[in-house]
């Protein structure tokens, strides 16, 4: 299903998006494009922040395509890096690949894709921001392959 976000809010959507990320550590956000046809959005949060030894980072970058009803998304990549132990869990629309997932449990690294279901900005990174509130190291256990279409 399409994803739109409307043309009035989009720039006071971006502000509190930053403003909840915050709460993980340094967000830098960026608004990049034409902002007449095409935006970049991007948030990379370096956790803890503030001064303190990074210990995971949060990337979550989404690129959009204006239409009549608004902000069309087109393509997705929202992920968690912890790094020590260094894995990774990560959600994508894009390519040839279309909507995937990656998942590097800690020590493993892998150019696999596994399915996913479409993903919104903010449920992912609340699900993202669990893992690292819990310290909980990261799982792929049940991740079903996804065949390149």
């Amino acid at each position: 299903m399409p994803f739109v976000r409307p043309a009035r809010t989009f720039a006071q959507t971006l502000d509190e998006i930053a403003k909840r990320l915050a709460r993980y550590g340094d967000v830098e956000a960026a608004d990049e494009g034409t902002g007449i046809r095409r935006r970049d959005l991007s948030f990379v949060v370096t956790a803890p922040g503030y001064g303190m030894p990074v210990v995971a980072t949060f990337e979550f970058r989404e690129r959009y395509r204006r239409m009549a009803a608004g902000w069309l998304r087109e393509a997705y990549v929202f992920e968690y890096r912890p790094l020590s132990p260094k894995s990774r869990r990560a959600h994508h629309e894009h390519g040839t690949w279309g909507i995937h997932q990656h998942c590097e449990p800690p020590g493993k690294s892998s150019d696999e894709h596994y399915q996913d279901v479409e993903r919104l900005l903010e449920p992912t990174a609340e699900e993202l921001g669990g893992l690292y509130d819990r310290g909980e190291q990261i799982r792929c256990l049940g991740l079903r392959r996804k065949l390149h279409r």
